[in-house]
């Protein structure tokens, strides 16, 4: 893993840590994201490979193995002269493994277009993709896990990343999980968007939603480049505490024992100990705190599976970070809503990220 992948600009106060110099601090942070990556979402084998290539709107990894293919709409008006900020996140329109038919799907492509519609409309560009092809997420692995019980032949590289990468078959207990796959492959794409002329990649802000909003947060930890991180119902393993006791949102032994790949296996041994766990997600998102650089998380009234109450308190643990910077945390560096409902990523979400987005990227 490369160093400028995860090091942030973040030098923590004597109050806030307890160390007086701002290489005891760095040293301090370089400890906590240790931490996060040994027991939570496990290492990066590589920083940029050599063996990327770009091709258009597509990146290729391991001489071609793997293809990740850009969606990127723009706003009116975008030039060289003239570029314009960035919306990177996950392609919601595939996420049930493809583009399909049914009425779930049609309504995650019809909430995809109309995020993308919007977000053009305020000037900024949206550029995602399909994270299963870099690394396949539950109903891909399905897929997959039926072909081999029938003995039919498998799709190319169907692991994606991690037969490229290593983290499959080899996985140890430290391996990247497909939460970390995800977020090194956000990395890969802002190193395209540095390519694109009319694409500002000083202005890039990471998003997602759910899964996906781990990802956000993920990426934005480990890659200082993403100028604003947002993480919309994150919930277990993103922006939720997990020592706050709350009974009905989602609990680290639910979560590993039902995505066993998102996280390294290391996560395992937290199951059933929320309350002891050593380091919580209030410092994961604190790791992010720096004087140019922004969190925002957001919830559902209605999503208790994600823990509302506990993404809330998250990001005002987090917005301590910046506090002991001397900066202002909560309202400023950190923003957080809550909209009234379910689980979902809407319009009104997006419109209210960015409002403030406008004023800091």
């Amino acid at each position: 893993m490369k160093r400028r992948e995860f090091m942030t600009l973040f030098a923590a106060s004597a109050v806030c840590c307890g160390i007086r110099t701002a290489e005891s601090a760095e040293t301090k942070k370089e400890e906590l994201l240790k931490w996060f990556l040994d027991n939570e979402y496990g290492y990066a084998p590589t920083g940029r490979p050599d063996d990327m290539k770009f091709e258009g709107n597509s990146i290729l990894f391991g001489g071609g193995k793997v293809k990740v293919n850009l969606t990127v709409a723009l706003p009116k008006g975008v030039s060289a002269e003239k570029p314009c900020p960035v919306l990177l996140m996950g392609d919601f329109r595939t996420w049930n493994n493809g583009m399909r038919e049914d009425e779930k799907s049609l309504k995650q492509q019809r909430n995809q277009n109309e995020i993308d519609a919007y977000a053009t409309s305020r000037g900024y560009a949206v550029v995602h993709y399909d994270l299963n092809e870099a690394a396949p997420d539950q109903p891909r692995r399905m897929m997959i896990a039926d072909l081999k019980a029938k003995g039919k032949e498998l799709p190319p590289c169907p692991y994606g990343l991690f037969e490229v990468y290593g983290g499959e078959t080899d996985r140890t207990a430290t391996s990247w999980g497909t939460i970390r796959a995800w977020a090194w492959c956000h990395s890969r794409v802002l190193d395209w968007i540095e390519t694109q002329p009319v694409l500002d990649a000083k202005r890039v802000a990471v998003l997602g939603h759910s899964r996906l909003g781990k990802t956000a947060l993920c990426a934005g930890v480990t890659d200082t480049r993403f100028k604003v991180v947002y993480s919309n119902a994150s919930g277990c393993g993103g922006a939720k505490l997990n020592r706050m006791d709350l009974p009905r949102s989602e609990h680290i032994h639910q979560i590993t024992r039902n995505f066993p790949y998102w996280f390294c296996q290391n996560f395992n041994q937290w199951a059933n100990r929320d309350g002891e766990i050593t380091h919580d997600q209030d410092e994961w998102m604190g790791l992010i705190a720096s004087p140019t650089r922004y969190l925002y998380v957001a919830s559902g009234t209605e999503d208790q599976w994600a823990g509302p109450t506990g993404e809330k308190a998250a990001a005002e643990g987090a917005a301590k970070a910046w506090e002991a910077l001397g900066l202002k945390g909560m309202g400023d560096h950190v923003g957080y809503h809550c909209h009234e409902g379910p689980h979902s990523l809407t319009v009104e979400d997006i419109k209210l990220f960015l409002d403030f987005c406008d004023k800091r990227l």
